[in-house]
């Protein structure tokens, strides 16, 4: 069976409710905004909205996701080349709303039957794999010390990343990501 591509008022209607829903993830958070607030911000119905997303859980993914495609799209076009952690995270304090959104979904992703979760297991593997192979090249450089392993060292760098954004979100008069990264 052969399934036709989306219609170029369907990828309007698509990216209208994500624009909807990073508006409303940022404004009133994840849990707040239902699939109605969505579709009314997008200006469809509800059963419209049901078309393109079949859970708030998708839309979540479908924001992230854009945020982490402009993310790379802009890192490219700064000419960053890792590590530029600090520099990102400047980027990203500037997204409305992105830090909120980018944490709900880390945390609801967790669950193994969560749409995304396959979708932040593999994204988490290639942060892993990439930063493990800096921290080799910088460890033969000399500049981390030949004593730490870097698998281990990939392991601990996101989580101390999320740990931070995740400080930021909660106490954002006491942490700041950017701040811990430079």
């Amino acid at each position: 069976m052969t399934v036709a591509a989306p219609s170029a008022r369907g990828l309007r209607t698509r990216e209208a409710i994500i624009d909807a829903a990073t508006t409303l993830f940022a404004s009133q958070g994840f849990r707040t905004a239902s699939l109605r607030d969505i579709a009314q911000a997008a200006g469809i119905t509800h059963p419209g909205l049901r078309r393109h997303f079949a859970s708030k859980d998708e839309i979540l993914l479908a924001v992230v996701d854009r945020y982490e495609t402009e993310t790379g799209a802009w890192a490219d076009a700064e000419g960053l080349s890792a590590p530029a952690a600090a520099r990102i995270a400047e980027h990203h304090r500037v997204q409305p709303g992105y830090l909120a959104t980018f944490t709900a979904l880390a945390g609801e992703a967790t669950a193994t039957q969560h749409p995304a979760h396959a979708h932040m297991r593999k994204r988490y593997a290639d942060v892993r794999a990439a930063s493990a192979a800096q921290f080799r090249t910088a460890q033969a450089a000399g500049d981390v010390h030949a004593d730490h392993d870097p698998d281990r060292l990939a392991v601990q760098y996101p989580a101390a990343w999320d740990g931070l954004q995740l400080l930021e979100l909660l106490t954002p008069d006491r942490v700041s990501v950017v701040a811990a990264l430079h």
